[in-house]
């Protein structure tokens, strides 16, 4: 064989090894040969050194060598042939042979068309800005006090399941949940919140979210019509937008969602979407008698109502409300609920409440979600509602976010108030804040975000963003001093941007 169909040595001395690099020396190597041999740089046919040499030149030990050559013959970029050494493979199709990348700088940036998503992905991916990861800043909406969870207590707990763990608690657990947890839900739901059930109604999910998105593709095909209440959760127009749908924005009036604005729009909807207990945003609480008439409407069309009760524990002024739930005698409503905003976000727990005739598929849909949620931490957090510590935190938590949101009125009126106001809502977890005068909400929040406040823009709950300008204003994961600092930042921030209304 002539020697021109060798590997030059000088190609071997452009291999680059790090050896400061915790990954072993000869996977770098044979990364490397695999790059060159695919950019061209090793073309096909080609022999390579023998161990021992390609090892002389690089200063490396030959069984490196070795390990990097077995790794490429096995994955067939080389060929041994016997008594001859071994070649670059000449059966690698023209078409994977790439030519050499441009500069990182160089390279075009795709363009939205370019992506491959479908039609549906590519409006799920528009809906909002998604956080790479959620800083925890102060008025950050949906955020309970991180500070007050009662770690000492649920480690114990954890901890103990763990220790005492049997052998079928390591496997796949019940579709909709540990027995033990469904039991406890629906025992603390029909004692709190007026919901009628049973367990094997409850399905434990992660988070609400999960909740949302399993019951849209259960009951929506795509051309269904869905309602949605405007200003509303962009999480629920996630979970619809999922499920193949555009939804229809109803407006909110004083009394909850407009039916008659509704019906108008879209009438006989498959799905309505609705927050009772404390609208998100607004915090509007939907009287009884709209309540009933949605319940009357839902029945006649056959629609169903997604009822999500995600902070329905923190009402400052009388009990509770009874949920939308217990009103219902036709089972036309899904409860959600969720356990991040009592305990904390990161549990990643939540249930549905279903109509009977309902359960078996929601099961068979949920399994087809991640099978089921952890089952140690289903078992902790059952005995943490058993034991009576989950309500005693409820409360707890409770008092101490009734006087943060007495001081966030407070500061609204006293400090934010040449921009600001806001009706008082004497439940939940934040306060809606609108624009006296004329106010980019928009821009204000990507320039709070450099001061490390988080104002979430009240236009990001309307469609295209046309709404009122204000902010969603999160109290309750922040104590008294943090607010009002928060708050002197946020006068500070508005006028300096101008926005100062006429009085």
């Amino acid at each position: 064989m002539s020697r021109s169909n060798r590997l030059p040595l000088s190609e071997i001395h452009t291999i680059q090894l790090d050896q400061s690099d915790p990954e072993p020396l000869y996977r770098q190597l044979y990364r490397a040969v695999r790059e060159a041999i695919l950019l061209g740089r090793f073309p096909p046919g080609i022999r390579l050194p023998s161990s021992r040499a390609f090892a002389r030149e690089l200063n490396l030990s030959r069984n490196t060598v070795v390990n990097a050559y077995d790794q490429l013959t096995d994955e067939g970029f080389l060929e041994r042939r016997h008594g001859s050494g071994s070649y670059i493979t000449e059966t690698i199709p023209d078409r994977y042979l790439r030519a050499q990348p441009k500069q990182a700088e160089d390279k075009p940036k795709p363009k939205s068309e370019d992506t491959g998503l479908s039609q549906r992905g590519r409006r799920l991916a528009t809906q909002i800005d998604t956080p790479r990861s959620e800083k925890l800043l102060p008025f950050m909406p949906g955020l309970p006090d991180l500070a007050q969870i009662p770690l000492e207590r649920w480690s114990r707990l954890v901890s103990k399941h763990w220790r005492d763990v049997k052998p079928d608690m390591l496997g796949y657990g019940n579709v909709g949940g540990l027995p033990q947890l469904r039991k406890a839900v629906a025992e603390y739901l029909k004692a709190c919140r007026a919901v009628t059930c049973h367990a094997d109604q409850v399905i434990i999910t992660a988070g609400a979210q999960q909740g949302l998105d399993l019951a849209c593709r259960l009951l929506l095909d795509e051309g269904d019509t869905a309602w949605l209440e405007t200003p509303g959760y962009h999480g629920a127009q996630g979970a619809m937008i999922s499920a193949g749908i555009q939804p229809v924005r109803v407006p909110m009036d004083r009394e909850g969602i407009d039916l008659a604005a509704g019906k108008k729009l879209a009438p006989k909807p498959r799905l309505i979407y609705v927050t009772p207990s404390h609208q998100y945003p607004t915090g509007i609480t939907m009287s009884l008698a709209r309540r009933l008439d949605l319940l009357a409407n839902a029945e006649t069309w056959g629609s169903y109502i997604l009822e999500d009760d995600y902070d329905s524990e923190f009402r400052y002024d009388g009990r509770p409300l009874a949920s939308l739930q217990g009103l219902d005698t036709a089972g036309r409503v899904i409860y959600v609920g969720t356990f991040s905003k009592v305990l904390f976000p990161a549990l990643r727990l939540g249930y549905l409440v279903v109509p009977d005739n309902l359960i078996d598929a929601f099961l068979a849909g949920r399994c087809y979600l991640d099978r089921q949620a952890p089952s140690i931490t289903q078992a902790a957090l059952a005995e943490f509602i058993e034991s009576g510590w989950f309500l005693s935190h409820v409360r707890r938590m409770r008092h101490a976010y009734a006087h943060r949101y007495r001081v966030m009125n407070e500061l609204v009126k006293n400090v934010l108030s040449p921009w600001l106001s806001a009706d008082p809502t004497p439940a939940g977890m934040h306060l809606t804040a609108y624009a006296k005068g004329p106010l980019d909400d928009q821009a204000v929040h990507q320039e709070a975000k450099k001061r490390k406040l988080l104002l979430r823009p009240l236009t990001d709950y309307y469609p295209d963003r046309k709404g009122p300008s204000g902010f969603v204003l999160g109290y309750a994961g922040f104590d008294e001093t943090q607010l009002r600092r928060a708050a002197a930042e946020t006068a500070a921030l508005l006028e300096h941007a101008g926005s100062v209304s006429e009085q």
